[in-house]
């Protein structure tokens, strides 16, 4: 579905690698990340990184799939100059988005698949795991609509 689904995934998996690192600097002493959500939206041609700190992680109110959005750390990437790319990738889920002629459910299920790949890659999982020294990062990517989260487990 996804044309060089490879290069989008190894370009995004350097992307999250290079915008954690720089994340990482901002991070208060003894601030830890409890998880590490991607948001993937082709039709606005958007991703979206986001952080859950441990102290939301104790929060039943934001640990629910949908309130990225009020976590501390929200969209944070779009504020680092290492996430400016994004904005390439992001045009061509969009532009694939509009003009396939595939089923489109399939093809943002495709994207969001890929999206859990490219956190999951070796030195993307290892840099994320960078951001909390006592416990393991969670990472998610969640279906908008559905709820479904296609993170590899």
């Amino acid at each position: 579905m996804i044309s060089n689904r490879s290069d989008w995934k190894a370009g995004l998996s350097m992307l999250i690698i290079a915008c954690v690192k720089e994340f990482r600097t901002t991070l208060t002493d003894g601030e830890a990340i409890a998880q590490l959500d991607l948001g993937c939206y082709p039709w606005h041609g958007l991703l979206e990184l986001s952080a859950l700190t441990e102290r939301e992680a104790n929060d039943p109110n934001c640990t629910h799939p949908g309130e990225a959005a009020s976590w501390k750390y929200y969209n944070f990437a779009a504020s680092l100059p290492s996430w400016t790319c994004a904005s390439e990738l992001g045009a061509q889920m969009k532009d694939l988005y509009y003009k396939s002629d595939a089923n489109r459910s399939e093809l943002i299920n495709d994207f969001l698949r890929v999206c859990a790949e490219a956190m999951t890659e070796p030195a993307a999982a290892a840099a994320i795991q960078t951001l909390n020294s006592k416990n393991p990062v969670r990472v998610s990517v969640i279906h908008p609509d559905t709820g479904k989260d296609f993170s590899v487990r």
